[in-house]
């Protein structure tokens, strides 16, 4: 059975789809308890606590919890049936880490269970328990913070240039009554506000008063202070530091100490100066220094470096629902462990803070190893539920790096994503508009200066429709409607297409789908590459699917595009069809009877070659469900076929499936070996096949390895090797066929 068929076969006898919640704790395409989401605690005191989760289906509520993972207590059951959840956990103690489990038992009779969460009861604050608070020994980047407490405890300070504080010095366990903790690496000429705290053995916890000091200037280096780079992508950084006195800004930067680079001066007088470093080379330590220019002082400071990442990787964050997440795969093909930093930014270009989060994130992927997870995850419990709209980027020390992003929602109503990028583009086209409730475009600048663009709404006969100017800050997103918000008021079709330019170069994206229904996901194409051949190497339509081909010309002159469906036996399907193309024109093909010259009466599956006769072209496929009511995807149509190929993720259980296609393009067998690994970089299934000239094959993973069938695999990544060049993508997917995602495959050459 194909994956085509396997798919099919789901959604002709399934008789209806039940969806249910994610587990969202778990890895990205893991489901452990799918009746059961949102679990949260709130309302933490010292003695209690509320735990709250939904389920999709009426259930009952009860919870487990204790100081351990064996929990120990159990809440009263409410057989109250409900899809909203709420027990109150009582008798708590103070200052105590919780674990916790959340049970709903069904009607029926079902139960589902969801843990293992934790949560943590403050202590007992006791007023006057701290005494004495005392600050000396004031250099200009450090002093000394002394108090005295009623009984044995430990010691920590809260500080910062507010009484909002925001920095902690490091904890000191031992249980002491007089207390004293250095601050370090502070600045000089800095007012700072401090107030102690102590926790005793019981739990007990006093806060001090505020009190505030003024550190003295740094005589040893009077003109600067906080010297630092922020290194955020392989091309970039920006150099930041203060000065002791009103100066201009520059910095001199370069591969020695011998520099031969410099920033153009800004002349205005300030103490505070930013500049950024741009056009940098991947992979490479650089040295500078920052000199400063007053009315009657100069000074140079001393020797920095930092060093750029070898590669940088782009994705987006969406919330076009308002509970969107986002799933990262990456995969490290490197003979060398990978150092990984991902910094991410909301859509006004800001890096996103909050207490509890780490960002940005570092982390080590070891060689040949896999990393899968979701944004809360990686970033740490600041932010809980659905990240903001904007982008991340991930600088890698090594350059092999493969990976992709999928949104997707809490009930997995929809789920779709597209490759992690590894380049932004100035020129690029978003083939789909308008064939669906809405289309929103997602463009990210994820560079240090602010980016201008043209936006123009091409029809099929290579004319503007509409164009709008904008204009998108410093490492912001612009994400908006494109017929209600940036063409409002224009009436556009699905013949159209979306062309942009912009300076600097973009990371492009489009969600299109129907309301309360599925959606799919589209990464802008590179208006300068393209092809004079394309394959779409998923195309099937009738009996309750439908796929749609959107053919851009690339170039400024007309051409004749033909077009041939074949199935996966090699054989043509209907007629080759040739039609003319005009300059910057788009071709639209919504449905079968293109080839058939009329709507099939089964299902028709197999792949399109896409050839012009000198034009370059690119575009993309969507397919579906017929109405669009179950799931979407789509696929960027392949310009270039690969003979080594990378899946970098794996979701193969009972609640999800991985399908693997594979086209041969060729006039010639081909001999591909396919290999899956586990997330720590070993192999433990690989198969050979030979697939004949112009054939494809469209199997579930199980398919092409029965002894996985059964297992729980929610990991690793799949390589594909062959002795000349193919086409493949991968396919996600909910058992459910609530949601299914298009991936395409990654050249690991």
């Amino acid at each position: 059975m194909t994956l085509k068929s396997s798919l099919l076969k789901i959604i002709l006898f399934s008789g209806c789809f039940t969806i249910y919640a994610a587990d969202l704790s778990a890895s990205f395409v893991k489901q452990k308890q799918p009746l059961i989401s949102s679990v949260s605690a709130s309302g933490i005191t010292t003695i209690s606590a509320t735990i709250s989760w939904l389920s999709s289906d009426q259930a009952d509520s009860q919870v487990e919890y204790g100081a351990t993972a064996a929990y120990g207590s159990l809440t009263t059951l409410d057989p109250t049936l409900t899809r909203s959840h709420a027990q109150i956990l009582k008798g708590l103690t103070p200052n105590t880490l919780y674990h916790y489990a959340v049970m709903s038992r069904t009607a029926a009779g079902t139960l589902y269970q969801a843990g293992d969460y934790t949560f943590s009861t403050p202590p007992v604050l006791v007023d006057n328990m701290i005494s004495g608070l005392n600050v000396s020994g004031i250099t200009a980047t450090s002093a000394v913070v002394s108090w005295t407490t009623t009984a044995p405890a430990n010691s920590i300070v809260e500080f910062g240039s507010t009484t909002s504080y925001g920095q902690f010095s490091p904890l000191s366990p031992q249980l002491v009554t007089s207390h004293t903790v250095v601050l370090a690496g502070l600045g000089p000429e800095t007012v700072y506000h401090v107030r102690a705290r102590s926790a005793d053995a019981a739990g007990n916890l006093g806060i001090s008063v505020d009190a505030s000091f003024s550190t003295v200037p740094d005589l040893s280096s009077p003109a600067f202070s906080g010297i630092s780079a922020s290194v955020l992508n392989s091309n970039s950084a920006t150099i930041s530091w203060t000065t002791g006195f009103p100066a201009t800004s520059q910095v001199e930067y370069g591969t020695g100490p011998g520099y031969g680079s410099s920033t153009t001066q800004d002349p205005t007088l300030g103490t505070f100066h930013s500049q950024a470093l741009t056009g940098l080379t991947p992979n490479t330590l650089y040295h500078y220094r920052v000199k400063a220019t007053g009315s009657e002082d100069a000074a140079t400071s001393a020797d920095y470096t930092f060093t750029t990442p070898a590669i940088n990787l782009f994705y987006p964050q969406f919330t076009p629902d308002g509970s969107t997440y986002t799933g990262i795969a990456l995969s490290n093909m490197d003979a060398a462990s990978a150092q990984i930093t991902f910094t991410a930014f909301d859509a006004t270009g800001f890096e996103i803070l909050a207490n509890n989060l780490t960002n940005p994130a570092n982390l080590s992927i070891g060689a040949g190893d896999q990393l899968a997870t979701i944004q809360n995850q990686l970033f740490g419990s600041g932010v809980t539920g659905v990240w903001p709209l904007g982008s991340t980027i991930i600088g890698s020390s090594t350059p092999r790096l493969a990976g992709f992003f999928l949104t997707f929602n809490s009930s997995l109503s929809f789920m779709d994503g597209a490759e992690i990028s590894t380049k932004l583009l100035k020129s690029f086209v978003l083939p789909e508009v308008g064939n669906q409730d809405y289309t929103t475009l997602l463009i990210a600048n994820p560079n240090p200066a602010g980016a201008s663009l043209t936006v123009d709404l091409v029809k099929t006969d290579g004319t503007v429709r509409s164009s709008v100017q904008m204009s998108i800050p410093a490492y912001g997103t612009y994400s908006a409607d494109l017929v209600t918000a940036t063409f409002a008021g224009v009436s556009g079709d699905p013949s159209d297409y979306v062309r942009i330019t912009s300076t600097p170069g973009l990371l492009p994206y489009e969600f299109f789908g129907n309301i309360s229904k599925d959606a799919a996901v589209l990464a802008g194409q590179d208006l300068t590459a393209g092809s004079k051949t394309l394959y779409s190497p998923q195309y099937v339509v009738g009996a309750g699917w439908t796929s749609i081909l959107s053919i851009i010309n690339l170039d400024s002159v007309a051409g004749t595009v033909t077009l041939a469906l074949i199935g996966d036996d090699g054989s043509q399907i209907g007629a080759t069809k040739t039609v003319p193309v005009a300059a910057n024109g788009k071709i639209y093909v919504p449905g079968a009877d293109f080839f058939l010259g009329s709507a099939p009466s089964g299902v028709i599956q197999g792949y399109v070659r896409v050839s012009s006769n000198d034009v370059r072209l690119s575009g993309s496929v969507t397919f579906s469900d017929a109405i669009n009511g179950a799931f979407a995807t789509a696929l960027p149509l392949v310009s270039t076929v690969q003979p080594a190929q990378i899946l970098p993720h794996v979701a193969s259980n009972s609640t999800y499936f991985t399908g693997l296609a594979i086209l041969n393009p060729n006039s010639t067998d081909a001999t591909v070996t396919i290999e899956v690994y586990t997330a720590a970089g070993q192999r433990d299934s690989s198969t050979t096949q030979v697939l004949q000239a112009g054939h494809g094959v469209s199997r579930l993973l199980t398919e092409y390895f029965p002894a996985l069938v059964g297992q729980d695999r929610t990991s690793g990544y799949i390589k594909v090797a062959a002795d000349k060049g193919v086409a493949c993508y991968g396919l996600f997917g909910t058992s459910s066929l609530s949601a299914v995602s298009a991936i395409p495959t990654q050249s690991i050459q």
